[in-house]
């Protein structure tokens, strides 16, 4: 597995003359101490300070509250608050139609967008307008996820406990693929020929999970431009391959925002930290998983050859302290956007105070 990363004192005695609190005679220790401490309090202080100055000044969010991931569908990318729908056709966000009521989960399949209502209705829209979907037997829609060919849906059915699930597939009709208790049944994402539940990595049409992907807490997955697709734990591993998997132990927790980002020397792989932003782990040249992993954070190289960052003091001090749900780059020299969890939708983008990350 991988890993890398860029004396008791004794008492005083009285005696004729000098008093037990005379300082005349200060002890040798005390004098190495005190400038001991000021170095590593000033050391301390300077990268705060300086963090300090790096920050700019946050904007309010055009798309406020909690995006949900933000999905491709046709020559448009989609996000939404639940409140809102919006889209995105090359230049700026603006609202979209959408069915009526609160927006749940979003995703796309192929050409057809798809959304969660109110976490109990499944609609699409396939360029004209949205209908809805029937999910008959099934009361509580989880989550959507999409690939080229399919939409797959987390459900759960009247009456039955809150941490049973079923994962159904839907490309024009809808199919059961598993079913079962707890987390391991709970739908994480789906990449190429994959889905992903929190215990597991399987074949869409397989009830044995992919060899080298159980005994993780898997949170995403993503297909990588080279082949094959990538996983992250919140155990501090992404799994790689295809067919089976090997996993990299990066030491991070990780969480569910993933994404790919093109530079001019090949790809980056994207991952959200718990809390913390996210990281940037070098690809091949041809976007597949390279000999040795490791990762950096963003700023930490070169603007737009190794890292998606200027400056990684502006990211600490700004996308680096938010959680995050989504990443997303808008074609491969497009501006990279982040739905934080609170935050608003972000983007990483040049404003009165130079490139930085703020809100959208």
């Amino acid at each position: 597995m991988e890993k890398t990363r860029y004396n008791h004192k004794r008492p005083l005695k009285p005696n004729a003359g000098v008093s037990q609190f005379d300082l005349r005679k200060p002890s040798w220790r005390l004098l190495i101490f005190i400038p001991l401490c000021l170095f590593f309090f000033s050391c301390d202080q300077h990268s705060i300070f300086f963090d300090i100055s790096r920050e700019v000044k946050p904007k309010d969010p055009y798309i406020p509250g909690s995006p949900t991931k933000i999905v491709a569908s046709g020559t448009s990318l989609y996000v939404s608050n639940g409140k809102n729908l919006y889209r995105n056709q090359g230049s700026s966000w603006a609202p979209a139609d959408k069915p009526a009521g609160t927006i749940s989960d979003l995703a796309a399949a192929g050409s057809t967008l798809y959304c969660i209502i109110e976490n109990s209705r499944l609609y699409r829209n396939s360029g004209t307008s949205w209908e809805l979907v029937p999910v008959p037997g099934y009361t509580y829609l989880q989550n959507i996820y999409g690939t080229n060919s399919s939409l797959y849906i987390c459900a759960s059915s009247t009456g039955s406990s809150a941490n049973v699930y079923t994962i159904l597939s839907y490309s024009g009709t809808l199919r059961s693929i598993m079913s079962g208790p707890g987390e391991g049944y709970f739908l994480r994402g789906a990449a190429g020929n994959y889905i992903a539940t929190t215990g597991g990595i399987f074949n869409a049409g397989s009830l044995t999970p992919v060899s080298g992907s159980t005994g993780y807490t898997i949170m995403g997955i993503i297909a990588l431009p080279g082949g094959g697709v990538a996983a992250s734990t919140k155990d501090g591993y992404i799994l790689h391959g295809s067919g089976s998997f090997t996993a990299a132990s990066l030491g991070l927790s990780f969480d569910r925002a993933m994404a790919t980002y093109k530079t001019t020397n090949g790809y980056l792989l994207l991952v959200g930290v718990h809390t913390k932003g996210f990281v940037e782990i070098e690809l091949s040249s041809n976007g597949s998983w390279p000999g040795v992993s490791g990762y950096h954070y963003p700023g930490e190289g070169t603007y737009g050859v190794n890292t998606t960052a200027h400056d990684y003091a502006q990211y600490r001090s700004s996308l680096g302290i938010q959680s995050l749900t989504a990443l997303y780059q808008q074609g491969q020299n497009g501006p990279l956007f982040a739905s934080t969890q609170q935050k608003g939708l972000w983007a990483y983008q040049y404003g009165d105070e130079g490139w930085q990350w703020n809100a959208y």
